[in-house]
């Protein structure tokens, strides 16, 4: 295939379209600061969790399946450009599929993991898409429990409460500052 891909572009489609449909992902927003666009397009009275790849990597270290996780910055790129090139299509750490999103998207600042179902190499058939679980520690996963800024009082009581219940430490659990403190602005013309 590697040989002479355009002849085995249609087979080639099927495989990229059957391993997409088998792929599971789980996406996170990668910043230093909150966004108020992703609280209103994800969360806007929830919560957001907050972890680091350490936190994730410890999270999932007994993970004894037989699976393997891959992890990376999504790669946004403008699927129109007629200056696209095989190689603009992976990510640097080798990645296609699953890591490779339009431009349209580049707001989401994603990190992203996935898993792919195990196929036998050269093997072009079809595989049906299927759960896969994933053992993970809560405790050493989260990080903080942040409260949309959006969130009413009773919403953020009950969060609060859910929190504890899960023996996440109230230390842990804050309401988001995002629309605190706007008025401080206007102390420059003072």
């Amino acid at each position: 295939m590697q040989q002479r891909p355009r002849e085995h572009k249609s087979q080639m489609r099927g495989i990229y379209r059957n391993i997409v449909s088998c792929l599971m992902v789980n996406c996170w927003y990668r910043s230093a600061h909150e966004s108020e666009g992703m609280w209103g397009l994800y969360s806007k009275e929830g919560i957001a969790i907050k972890t680091s790849v350490g936190a994730i990597k410890a999270a999932l270290v007994e993970n004894q399946q037989d699976h393997v996780i891959h992890m990376g910055a999504i790669k946004y790129l403008d699927f129109t450009s007629t200056d696209l090139t095989p190689p603009d299509c992976v990510t640097q750490d080798g990645h296609l599929i699953g890591m490779i999103k339009r431009v349209d998207y580049a707001h989401e600042n994603e990190v992203r993991m996935h898993i792919t179902r195990p196929r036998e190499l050269g093997s072009n058939e079809d595989l049906k898409p299927a759960p896969t679980h994933v053992s993970v520690d809560v405790a050493k996963l989260i990080e903080g429990v942040v409260i949309s800024p959006f969130a009413g009082s009773s919403i953020r009581q009950s969060i609060q409460t859910v929190c504890r219940w899960g023996g996440i430490e109230p230390s842990k659990v804050s309401t988001s500052n995002l629309l605190k403190n706007c008025e401080n602005l206007l102390d420059v013309y003072n």
